[in-house]
């Protein structure tokens, strides 16, 4: 797709890859996201968190896309990712429950999402790797959620 439409990301200092890739494949990964809330949604077992993550991973689709064009400092970037994690964190209840203070929870769990996003993107100038990183971390999240018996996780 982003062959065809001549939208490539050229090599520079911060990249390692040395010919020029496709830039928007993370529209790629999210539509394969689609898909797989498409197919769940038939489940009896739809959660309403799944609809809540899907809104928050469009934003941060949007943020990363910005992003990858060039539009926007690091800085900036972080000032959207973090309201944007914590208005759906916060707003709909999900947190790790690690601490058994609720606000310490809320807190962790927006560092864990912002800073687990900003890892990630440290990964995305290095070709292949973070798709690899993706596909290793879903595959423990799989495990993880049908050992602890949670569709959700699962899905």
């Amino acid at each position: 797709m982003d062959v065809g439409l001549g939208v490539l990301d050229h090599p520079n200092t911060r990249k390692i890859h040395s010919p020029p890739t496709p830039f928007l494949v993370s529209i790629t990964v999210y539509l394969g996201y689609l898909v797989g809330v498409f197919l769940y949604s038939f489940s009896p077992l739809l959660h309403k968190d799944l609809l809540l993550i899907l809104s928050a991973a469009t934003m941060l689709l949007v943020v990363g896309i910005l992003d990858d064009a060039g539009f926007l400092h690091p800085q900036i970037k972080l000032m959207v990712a973090m309201p944007v994690a914590a208005l759906i964190l916060i707003l709909f209840y999900l947190n790790l429950k690690i601490f058994s203070v609720n606000l310490v929870n809320y807190f962790f769990t927006i560092f864990w999402v912002v800073g687990i996003t900003a890892a990630y993107n440290l990964l995305d100038g290095m070709d292949g790797l973070s798709t690899g990183v993706c596909v290793i971390a879903s595959f423990f999240y799989f495990i993880i959620g049908f050992i602890a018996d949670d569709s959700f996780l699962v899905s």
